[in-house]
């Protein structure tokens, strides 16, 4: 639910009117990859062209933080809205 709301008001502030077209948001969820693996991120071998141009012409936020210690609950969490203990 607070996902939904946090996406919903994140289009509603890009979108200069809302007879307009809602912007493309994409959101790319890596299993188990550090975020340090990708090229945009500065990693000295890793090649991923496609996610370096995605980088480069949208938003990548460099700060996140972790509802749970291990992956799929907080993969949870971030789909559905809800906390980690609660399903």
């Amino acid at each position: 639910m607070l996902f939904r709301r946090a996406v919903l008001l994140v289009a509603l502030l890009l979108s200069p009117g809302l007879a307009q077209q809602p912007p493309n948001i994409l959101l790319l969820i890596g299993d188990d990859i550090d975020f340090t693996y990708y090229g945009f991120q500065g990693h000295e071998f890793a090649k991923t062209p496609h996610l370096d141009s995605l980088a480069a012409e949208g938003v990548v936020f460099e700060n996140g933080y972790s509802t749970a210690s291990a992956c799929r609950p907080s993969t949870g969490t971030l789909v559905t809205g809800m906390r980690a203990a609660v399903w």
